[in-house]
């Protein structure tokens, strides 16, 4: 709440790298399995943001990138809601059964 709103927009509007963003240092490292969910309606996290967050999850297991087109930053609509949760379990089902086949 103490930050300069517009300092974080301009942040948050220009790419970056691990190098430059803790944050991206810690995806960079991590080898796991990704998702990013976007709301195609965000007016608070720009497409560089999740640029970013794409570039440096380079070392991931696998990487799975969904976009819920109407949905705003807060995702209030139950629809919307309802997507994110059927995404969400859909992902997991699919690393579990991925994840099941690599012990086989």
């Amino acid at each position: 709440a103490k930050l300069d709103k517009d300092a974080v927009r301009a942040y948050r509007q220009q790419l970056r790298t691990p190098q430059e963003d803790k944050a991206l240092s810690a995806c960079a490292a991590f080898e796991g399995d990704v998702l990013i969910v976007q709301s195609g309606k965000d007016d608070r996290i720009p497409p560089e943001v999740i640029a970013s967050y794409q570039a440096a999850f380079k070392d991931a297991n696998s990487f799975s990138h969904r976009i819920i087109a109407e949905a705003t930053h807060a995702m209030r609509d139950p629809a919307h809601q309802r997507l994110y949760a059927t995404l969400l379990i859909n992902w997991v089902e699919e690393m579990v059964r991925a994840s099941r086949r690599s012990y086989r």
